[in-house]
């Protein structure tokens, strides 16, 4: 069993205040499937890097640049869901608004209904609105798209960009 605590943590989009299920520490023997570190720094993407390497850690690894994509980031590994896959299709999304600068984020999938819930910020991240696509279009996304290398520890945006063009000109 890990260490596991609950703390308060407030939206700077929203100011809305939640509480998040933090883990300080996991059980390798039980637990260890997954890794992410928040390097806020882009300077120490290298090292952060390295010691994932170093660690002799077998599995999923990820880097995020903030607290808020590692809530992110739990979320979707809390509802089963490939993180690469929501990515690719927050771009995809995103580009029927026309503005991929916008913040979206995963917020829960509904399997019932087969539905993801997400949250849209407007341009300046101080107003949210929820927003719902079907799961079909993730389903279809695992079938069909390139999931990440396992070297590629920074499955964000810039990531999901370059995976959407590679897409769209092997549809071509």
């Amino acid at each position: 069993m890990g260490v596991v605590g609950v703390v308060k943590v407030e939206c700077p989009g929203c100011g809305r205040t939640q509480d998040v299920t933090l883990v300080q520490s996991i059980n390798t023997r039980t637990d260890a499937d997954y890794y992410a570190r928040v390097v806020p720094d882009e300077a120490e993407l290298a090292q952060a890097a390295s010691l994932f390497r170093a660690s002799g850690a077998t599995g999923r690894q990820r880097l995020v640049p903030t607290p808020n994509a590692l809530v992110e980031k739990v979320k979707i590994l809390d509802a089963g869901l490939e993180d690469w896959a929501l990515e690719l299709l927050k771009v995809l999304l995103l580009a029927t608004v026309g503005d991929l600068d916008r913040v979206f984020l995963f917020d829960r999938v509904d399997r019932d209904a087969g539905i993801i819930h997400w949250v849209l910020f407007d341009e300046g991240a101080r107003a949210a609105r929820t927003l719902e696509s079907p799961i079909a279009g993730y389903d279809r996304l695992i079938a069909t798209a390139k999931p990440p290398r396992a070297d590629e520890l920074e499955i964000d945006r810039a990531w999901a960009v370059t995976a959407a063009q590679s897409l769209i000109a092997a549809a071509n």
